[in-house]
Order: C-alpha cells, then sequence, then structure tokens
C-alpha cells in the first residue's frame, strides 16, 4: 500500500526574521506543512524528491539478499525508510 500524499514538488518560504517555514505544493499553492525551525523546511520541502530519487535507487539494487554486508545493509535501511514514507511500517 502506499501512502496518498500531496504531489511534489514542494517548496519552502521562511522570513528572515521569522522561526517558521511554510511548505507548500507548487501546481496550487496548497500548504503541505509547517516547521518550526528554517533548517527543517529545505528537509521537508525536499522529501517528494528524496522519495522519488529512493525509489529509482532501489529499482537498480537487488532484494536485500545475502553477499556483501555493506550494500546489504544499505538495502535493507533505504527499503525501511520507503516503506515508513508509504505508511507501511
Amino acid at each position: 500500500m502506499k501512502a496518498k500524499h500531496t504531489p511534489g514538488p514542494w517548496y519552502s518560504k521562511t522570513k528572515p526574521d521569522a522561526a517558521q517555514g511554510l511548505i507548500y505544493e507548487e501546481s496550487t499553492g496548497k500548504n503541505v506543512a509547517v516547521s518550526y525551525d528554517p533548517a527543517d523546511a529545505a528537509l521537508i520541502s525536499a522529501a517528494p524528491d528524496l522519495l522519488a530519487a529512493l525509489r529509482s535507487l532501489l529499482d537498480l539494487v537487488p532484494m536485500c539478499e545475502a553477499g556483501d554486508p555493506t550494500r546489504w545493509l544499505a538495502a535493507c535501511e533505504a527499503r525501511a525508510a520507503l516503506a515508513k514514507a508509504e505508511g507501511e511500517s
């Protein structure tokens, strides 16, 4: 099951004198999230791009199979992060 989220791209706006950022969807301007730390706003706004990149990378990596332990661990961690993002964990 894939979680349904507001499609990207997302952008963030922060005011220089404010301690929060607004994350919004590009085409509609829909508010996606509010960050109370401007540094988090950039990370949150990158979420759809990071999710798409992770899916693309995992298409190139075989399932968590025996072999190089470092590659195996990285692939398993990436699959767990993807499952979390998609609401499966």
